[in-house]
């Protein structure tokens, strides 16, 4: 599967991991702010 990569399977991984960097962050900003405080500012 390593070598045979179409540019479908490039397509579709790419979706997936947009979809899944959309959640966090909108689960980031769902996040009381003094959670967020402890972290480094990331933005």
């Amino acid at each position: 599967r390593a070598l045979r990569h179409t540019g479908v399977e490039v397509g579709l991984e790419w979706h997936y991991r947009n979809i899944r960097v959309l959640r966090q962050a909108s689960y980031r900003e769902e996040e009381p702010t003094a959670m967020r405080s402890s972290v480094p500012s990331q933005t």
